[in-house]
C-alpha cells in the first residue's frame, strides 16, 4: 500500500522556490512559491477539518475558505482568512499575465514564510 503524501513537503518545496531566486527562472520560482505553499495549506486544512473538526467540507476551495470563516473559534475563522487570501495570491500567480517582480517577492514572503508556516504550526499544537 503507498504511504499517504505528506502536504507539507510542498510548503518545504515553496521554500526552496523562494530561495531559489538568483536565476533567470526567479519569477517562475516566486509563483510556484505562492501555488505550493497554498496546496499545502489547501490540502492540510481539508484533513483537518475531516480528522479534527470532524466534518467533511466541499473539496472546492472556495468552499474551504468559507467552512474556516464559519467556525465558532476565532482561530480557526482567521485560518479562514489568511486561506482566501493565500488562494487569492495563488490565483493570481498561475493566472495573471503580469504581476510585478517587487509585489510578487512581497507576496510570496507573506504566503511562504508567513502565512503557511503560522497554520502548519497551529496545526502542529
Amino acid at each position: 500500500m503507498p504511504s499517504e503524501f505528506n502536504w507539507k513537503d510542498y510548503h518545504k518545496l515553496a521554500v526552496k522556490l523562494k530561495d531559489r531566486n538568483k536565476n533567470k527562472l526567479q519569477e517562475a520560482c516566486l509563483r510556484s512559491a505562492i501555488s505550493r505553499a497554498y496546496y499545502a495549506l489547501h490540502n492540510l486544512l481539508q484533513n483537518y477539518a475531516v480528522e479534527e473538526l470532524g466534518c467533511r467540507p466541499n473539496t472546492e476551495h472556495s468552499d474551504l475558505v468559507v467552512f474556516y470563516k464559519n467556525q465558532s473559534n476565532r482561530k480557526l475563522r482567521k485560518i479562514g482568512m489568511q486561506l482566501d487570501r493565500a488562494l487569492k495570491n495563488r490565483n493570481r500567480c498561475d493566472y495573471d499575465n503580469v504581476m510585478g517582480m517587487t509585489n510578487l517577492k512581497r507576496k510570496t514572503k507573506e504566503v511562504v514564510n508567513n502565512k503557511t508556516q503560522k497554520i502548519i504550526n497551529f496545526l502542529n499544537e
